[in-house]
Formats: structure tokens, sequence, C-alpha cells
């Protein structure tokens, strides 16, 4: 099959081929390109390619959890993001697999930034710097990094460290952020994405539903023939996590992941988001947050071993009830 690369390469100083001029992806763009390459003009290539991409994303999202919460918040975390039904879009849409790559990359960088923290080596450092950009470069949303890198930062070293330092090496990475601002600037006449035709007095006034919206949907989400039992299962579990967050050891994690949650919904954009409220891909960053919650909690290295056991027990009914949602709903979109 032929494949016009040179197509495939305007899109790094242009906009997305598939985001009518408002987006920069051009990350997605190469991926997409070599899965139809590599399948020889199948359709099935995309498809595969992005069962392999969730695979990759629970994989860098589990060992970011193992990384800050060990092998149990590992694994805890990585089964109820890869259960959950808003994954199902991304697999099921080609052009979606944006979503899984910004997460890859962006997971993949918190890690190597955790290293950092711990072990001071620069080479991780600029690891995370490349891994951002790579980010940057699949979807919009890995700006958001910016503020995901300083909550990792708090969550780890706490309060302890000394402000001048936590600022010099923040600082450090501005200018990543600032040029990649200026750069989508310049080549696509907006710095984060299509402007809404929403005056902004609605738009602040839709703000609270939609955001509540979101948080619903990353925490109770809804789907075709999802088990009647599954509200019952993820508000026991949700209320798990929230016995087990308010604990002094865990209290600090709580905080970090409720501002990541609410950091990360804040980019989906109203004019889109109302019209489709049933995207499950809109709400896969926050999904993040509520899930490294859940890592912490089941990492909780003093926890007592009834609260281990009930931890376990609610993780696999709502594992159960999850993937019996997204196969429902991959099924509908086939």
């Amino acid at each position: 099959v032929q494949i016009d690369w040179q197509r495939v390469l305007d899109d790094f100083h242009g906009p997305w081929a598939f985001g009518q001029g408002a987006f920069y992806r051009p990350f997605v763009t190469l991926v997409m390109a070599c899965a139809y390459w590599l399948a020889d003009g199948g359709e099935w290539g995309f498809h595969t390619g992005s069962i392999r991409l969730l695979a990759a994303a629970v994989f860098a999202l589990a060992r970011m959890f193992g990384e800050l919460f060990g092998a149990r918040g590992a694994w805890f975390g990585g089964f109820l993001f890869a259960a959950h039904p808003a994954n199902h879009e991304p697999i099921c849409w080609p052009c979606t697999c944006a979503d899984f790559l910004v997460l890859i990359a962006a997971a993949t960088a918190c890690t190597s930034f955790v290293r950092h923290l711990r072990d001071g080596r620069r080479r991780d450092l600029r690891l995370t710097m490349g891994l951002a950009v790579l980010a940057m470069l699949s979807k919009e949303t890995g700006v958001l990094l910016a503020v995901w890198l300083l909550l990792l930062d708090l969550g780890v070293r706490g309060r302890g460290v000394p402000f001048a330092s936590r600022l010099r090496l923040h600082l450090r990475l501005v200018p990543l952020w600032a040029l990649y601002l200026g750069w989508r600037w310049w080549i696509l006449d907006s710095a984060v994405g299509e402007r809404g035709p929403l005056p902004w007095t609605e738009l602040l006034a839709l703000w609270p539903w939609l955001q509540a919206v979101k948080l619903q949907a990353c925490v109770l989400p809804m789907g075709s023939r999802m088990p009647a039992a599954t509200p019952f299962v993820m508000v026991a579990l949700a209320l798990w996590l929230l016995a087990g967050s308010v604990v002094r050891e865990n209290r600090r994690w709580l905080w970090v992941a409720l501002s990541w949650l609410v950091v990360s919904l804040l980019p989906v954009q109203w004019h889109v988001v109302l019209p489709n409220l049933g995207r499950s891909r809109y709400v896969l960053t926050g999904l993040t947050g509520f899930v490294l919650l859940a890592a912490a909690v089941a990492g909780w290295p003093r926890a007592p071993q009834w609260f281990r056991l009930a931890g376990t027990a609610l993780l696999a009914a709502a594992v159960a009830c999850l993937a019996t949602g997204t196969r429902t709903l991959q099924q509908a979109y086939e």
C-alpha cells in the first residue's frame, strides 16, 4: 500500500489532518499512517492497534502507580482503569487513539519524574521532558503535565522541601510549556484548541453542571446493559476509598487526586461536550485522578487486613460489572 509520507510529515508544521484546522496532533497522524502501512491497507490494523494502545496505557499507568504506591497499588489501579467503559470509544473510533497516546506518554513522563524526585538523576528529568513533548504532540491535554508534575511533587516530597528548590525545578520546565503554546499559536492562531461559539457568561453558568456530569461518568459510569449492581458496587468502592483516604497517611494523596481530577476535566470544552455527553473519551484524563486515589488507598502500607480484603472484593466486583459494560458498548459501536 502507498502512503503519502510527505503529507504525514506536514502535520508537524500545520493543522491536524482530522481536526478541521483547530488541533495539532502530528504524532497521531504518524501512528495511524504506520498502522495502515503495517496492515497493508486493512481496516483491522486500526482496531488491533487501538487494543494494543489500551494495553500500553494500562501498563504505563500501572507502572506509575507501582512507582508511587508499590505492587498492590499498581495492580489495583491498573485493573480498575482497564475495566472502565471510558476506554471503549478510543478502541472503536481510530482517530481518537490520541487519548491513549497522550496517556501513555504522560504516565511514563510522570514515572520518570517521580524517579528524579527520589534519586535526583538528571537523566530521568531529561526523559520526562522528552516524553512531555511526545504527549503534547499527541493531544492538547498533554500540557496538563505542567500541573500533574507539580501535584506529584507535592505528593511525593510533601511540604518539607524548600520553596526555592521546588521553584527552581519547575521553572526548568516552563520553557517547554511556553514553546508548545507559542508554536501552536503561531501555526493555528490558537494556544489550546478551537474557540467556542458560546459567550463566557453562558460557559461559566454551564461549567458546574458539565463537570458534575463528567465526574459522575468517572466514578459511576453508565452504559447499555450495564449490570443493575454496578451503581451499588461503585458507591461502595467510593465509600471504601473515602474511608481509606481520610487517614493521616493518605490524606495528602486525597488532595492530590482531587486536584488532579478537577484540573484534568477543565480542558473539556463546553460546545464540544454539550452535543456529545455520551462520548467516553472526554473523561479519560479525569479518570486517571480517580484511579490515582484508588491506587494510593490500595497501596496503604499500614492498612488493616480486613480493609485490604474488602478492597480486593470490591475491586473484583467493580471489574466484573464494568467489563460487562465495556464489552456491550464495544459491540454497540461495531
